[in-house]
């Protein structure tokens, strides 16, 4: 049968100006003549943009019916998509197309309202944007794999932890691979630092007058891509630039990124690993088919919670939750010493289970304990020298409070507590393992 070649500097597989030789013997046996309305049925059942590809390298027939009718054969194989990552993917699409239909900053907020896809498109965007969303799927794994290789390294650590409190799970969840809610979370916010890049190099090359608008608008403090869609997809897009940053630069710039903090404004996608594209293709997890036919509203209601949530962890940095005791060097947990265990990403189950979250509410101060466990002497000494300052002028000013009669804030984090836990039972059967 008749195939692609891959050439230099294509990350998709075939050139622009590439044709299969008409004399394959196998393909004329293999792929007989049928209706081309047959052929492109067949394209509309398949699942995945993977499939699309490879079906389209398999005969010059499907290469040119790819290419005909690219439009409506990714709009078929998107309806069955998980919905925010469908509405982000149809506006980068009809973006790449050409669109210059203007976004206001709360349509950009994935929504369930879907633009079709611009039928106009050229053969060169839609040969692209099946390349990018196969490169977005590679790179998710490769960033899932890191991060559970790093989180099982964790294993003789968690395990003391959990010695005074029954944790029949902790050997299951150590060793379990990502599930699909956590898979969909890595996904979609690689779908958003692509859209929050576009927008941006728009901006800045005067490509489209709406995204110079949209961004002038904004707040400085709204305007990065960890701020733009709003906190819940902080954790996911700090977990995927630390991935991303691990794949391209040296070994000192990636320690100085790590632990000071600094975060960029935007970023663009990197070349996938070479080898990457195949994880994709043996991805254990099967992502759900979200048509009406063959999911259960409820089912996908849950999951969409479940990939959008804000999880526990979050409330342990940058919340009235991380706060140390004062008696303790440390003021609160920096995130950066976390971020590569996947700790951001994971559920609230498996980190509940691990013990790493609260079971209950007798159990609030245990999880930051056992964080900070698993910071070495050396570390813990040089982060406690950086937030002295911060540290005492915090309980000055809690004092003061005090004296004053104001009574001390409570963290707020009661009904994402019930919310979360609740959402995380209640849909399980819907996770693979």
């Amino acid at each position: 049968m008749a195939t692609p070649t891959q050439t230099p500097g294509s990350e998709s597989g075939i050139g622009p100006n590439e044709t299969f030789p008409d004399n394959s013997t196998t393909s004329r046996y293999i792929w007989r003549p049928v209706p081309a309305e047959i052929e492109l049925s067949i394209f509309e059942r398949l699942t995945s943009l993977e499939e699309v590809w490879s079906l389209a390298c398999t005969s010059q027939r499907f290469w040119r019916l790819f290419h005909t009718h690219g439009p409506r054969i990714i709009e078929a194989v998107l309806s069955n998509a998980q919905p925010y990552i469908r509405r982000i993917m149809h506006v980068i699409f009809n973006l790449r197309a050409g669109d210059r239909t203007p976004y206001t900053y709360e349509e950009l907020q994935i929504t369930d309202d879907y633009a079709p896809l611009r039928r106009d498109a050229s053969e060169k965007v839609i040969r692209e944007f099946v390349s990018l969303a196969r490169k977005i799927h590679a790179l998710a794994h490769v960033i899932l794999d890191d991060c559970i290789d790093s989180f099982r390294g964790l294993a003789d650590k968690l395990r003391p932890a959990a010695f005074d409190r029954d944790h029949p799970q902790l050997e299951h969840y150590l060793t379990k691979t990502w599930n699909t809610a956590e898979e969909l979370r890595v996904i979609m916010g690689l779908w958003m630092c692509e859209l929050h890049w576009m927008i941006n190099y728009s901006a800045k090359h005067n490509m489209l007058p709406w995204t110079k608008a949209l961004l002038d608008d904004l707040p400085p403090e709204s305007r990065s891509v960890f701020d733009f869609f709003g906190q819940t997809w902080w954790g996911a897009l700090v977990t995927i630039w630390t991935g991303l940053m691990a794949m391209k630069a040296p070994r000192d710039i990636r320690h100085r990124l790590y632990h000071s903090g600094e975060l960029p404004q935007t970023f663009g996608l990197p070349r996938a690993p070479k080898g990457s594209f195949a994880l994709g293709l043996r991805c254990d997890i099967q992502l759900p088919d979200y048509s009406n036919d063959n999911c259960q509203f409820r089912e996908k209601y849950m999951l969409d919670v479940r990939m959008r949530q804000n999880p526990l962890m979050m409330n342990l940095f940058g919340g009235l939750r991380g706060i140390a005791p004062e008696e303790d060097e440390l003021h609160y947990l920096p995130h950066e010493h976390y971020v590569r265990f996947g700790l951001l990403i994971w559920g609230n189950e498996r980190l509940k289970a691990v013990g790493l979250l609260p079971v209950n509410y007798f159990d609030m101060e245990r999880p930051f304990q056992c964080l900070r466990s698993l910071l070495a002497d050396p570390v813990i000494a040089a982060i406690a020298g950086s937030q002295e300052q911060e540290k005492r002028l915090y309980w000055i000013e809690k004092r003061e409070n005090r004296a004053q009669g104001i009574a001390d804030s409570e963290p707020d984090d009661n009904s994402d507590f019930y919310e979360s836990y609740g959402s995380e039972s209640s849909s399980e059967a819907t996770d693979s393992e």
